[in-house]
């Protein structure tokens, strides 16, 4: 799993990453921030698997954020005070620690999170086509695609369905570890990736199983995450 710690406090986000290393070595910090200005710039251009947030930053708070930029993934909301803990939940905090975050706090979050994971990932949705309803599990999905204003699911073995959720909706509920939005118009699983080959500029054409009715290509502005993403499953 990947992480981006926002926190305008040395100290605190030493101790945050210190304590993440320690109880949780599987948890990659892959950047750090200490303004809503950087923090939005750097999300612009990379999806981590899980987000902690400081409420007070260097030119702002934490929830100004959510105004500037589309917070898609997990996220935990740390502060000094506990005056802001109805407005981190309100906002969709996993969990609300109070500085300095202690080990016993940061197992309580991570575990809420891993838990939604995997609640996520095992999530079953009712498609109805014509008359009949079809019961499919999000870890039977292949991907998920955006066409003329649709939206379809593809499962593993090469089913088709049409799904009354937007693409956006799918990207930020699923889970993580196992679909990567690799284009504005797909959401694709790691179970259905068989083959890379570079393109020119950056990109990365995939070959997939069950074959997409399109070409299956990462776009250059989620290159590098994608081969993170893909490098480190757990």
């Amino acid at each position: 799993m990947t992480a981006f710690i926002i926190e305008d406090e040395p100290l605190a986000r030493r101790n945050l990453e210190r304590l993440l290393h320690s109880e949780y070595p599987e948890i990659e910090v892959v950047g750090t921030a200490e303004s809503v200005e950087e923090a939005v710039l750097w999300l612009k251009t990379h999806q981590p698997q899980l987000i902690f947030m400081d409420i007070q930053l260097a030119d702002g708070s934490c929830f100004d954020l959510f105004e500037e930029t589309d917070i898609r993934c997990p996220f935990i909301i740390t502060s000094a005070y506990d005056q802001y803990a109805l407005q981190a939940f309100e906002a969709g905090s996993i969990d609300y620690l109070l500085k300095p975050v202690t080990a016993e706090g940061l197992k309580r979050a991570v575990s809420r999170c891993l838990q939604r994971s995997g609640a996520a990932n095992q999530g079953r949705m009712l498609l109805r086509v014509g008359g009949i309803i079809y019961p499919v599990s999000t870890n039977q999905v292949a991907f998920a695609y955006a066409q003329d204003k649709n939206t379809f699911i593809v499962t593993l073995d090469g089913q088709r369905f049409p799904l009354n959720q937007s693409l956006d909706d799918l990207t930020l509920r699923w889970d993580q570890l196992r679909f990567f939005r690799i284009s504005r118009s797909c959401l694709l699983s790691r179970d259905a990736i068989q083959q890379l080959r570079t393109l020119p500029g950056g990109r990365y054409a995939l070959t997939i199983s069950p074959a997409a009715p399109f070409d299956v290509e990462v776009s250059r502005g989620r290159a590098k995450d994608f081969i993170h993403w893909l490098e480190h499953p757990i």
